[in-house]
């Protein structure tokens, strides 16, 4: 049978341990990312078992440790920030009775603040990482006859690439702090099984839907990329990348919720988003269509099912 006091010590000491040394490893590929997503997701579980005595040592601790090796600045301030917080506030509002659906868009809209001053306060970083990339890709261009058309139409494709993250760079950071704020939930959620406590529930998958009122800001912001200024087109990019993503989630709601009324066997299903991952960009771009049409027309009368 399990000691849920042994086990809750167990879990308090790894949690303890993660959000101290979460920002000595935040810079090791891979690693640091994985020990990021663990430590918002101790935050997240000591506040909504609102074992403060461990969160806020464990916060402080983090911040001054990490600044009295590395100095205080922007981009740790920031790091520390969206790894943290986020995962905080996500459980307090859980604890305080927030449904899950409405946590994750006020957390989500916090992610995107604090991701854009991350981004930048560690622009200039960012942007030499990028550059010293495409530098060295160009040194590797073969000066020989045979390879140099080949390996020169290579580089310039890596050039574009990186001209698009370096565009794009700010939702791409707000959605990689969004999947960690999803796997920290889900760790959450399994946690709170584990010992027997409470957890908060949620509609089902194939009921997932986009609130109808993102249309609107969503043709405000084609219209700022159309007509508006560079600034303003490379901000509308950001903004349809990060809302194209969640789209793209609830469009795949709509294909679940299908397949599941046609009663289509698992193999079929499998074929089907076999032909969805086998398109690549186009597949997400028609999945992303459909969950934002749905949201609007709302084809699986997700609305009435509330309401009844």
């Amino acid at each position: 049978m399990l000691d849920w006091a042994k086990a809750e010590k167990i879990i308090g000491g790894a949690g303890i341990f993660l959000l101290l040394v979460f920002p000595i490893v935040s810079g090791i590929p891979l690693i640091g990312y994985l020990v990021q997503t663990a430590a918002m997701c101790a935050a997240m579980f000591f506040a909504y078992r609102r074992l403060y005595f461990l969160l806020v040592p464990g916060l402080i601790g983090s911040l001054v440790l990490s600044g009295y090796l590395f100095g205080l600045n922007a981009i740790l301030l920031g790091m520390w920030g969206v790894t943290v917080l986020p995962g905080a506030i996500f459980g307090q509002l859980l604890r305080a009775g927030f449904p899950t659906s409405r946590t994750f868009i006020i957390v989500i809209l916090l992610i995107m603040v604090i991701s854009a001053g991350l981004y930048w306060g560690s622009r200039p970083v960012i942007t030499q990482m990028l550059d010293a990339s495409h530098e060295w890709a160009q040194s590797l261009l073969v000066t020989s006859e045979d390879g140099v058309v080949e390996n020169r139409a290579l580089v310039d494709a890596m050039g574009s690439m990186i001209a698009m993250i370096k565009r794009l760079m700010p939702a791409l950071m707000a959605l990689s702090a969004v999947g960690q704020l999803f796997v920290g939930w889900v760790l959450l959620v399994v946690m709170l099984k584990w010992l027997g406590d409470f957890v908060p529930g949620v509609r089902g998958f194939i009921f997932w839907k986009m609130p109808d009122y993102f249309v609107f800001i969503t043709g405000v912001i084609i219209l700022l990329r159309l007509v508006g200024s560079e600034t303003m087109k490379i901000f509308a990019d950001n903004f349809i990348l990060f809302l194209g993503f969640f789209y793209a989630v609830f469009g795949f709601s709509v294909f679940e919720y299908y397949l599941k009324k046609t009663r289509l066997s698992v193999f079929m299903r499998i074929l089907f988003y076999f032909g969805i991952l086998l398109l690549q960009m186009p597949g997400l771009v028609m999945a992303a269509a459909v969950g934002f049409l749905d949201s609007y027309f709302d084809f699986r009368k997700v609305k009435a099912r509330l309401i009844g």
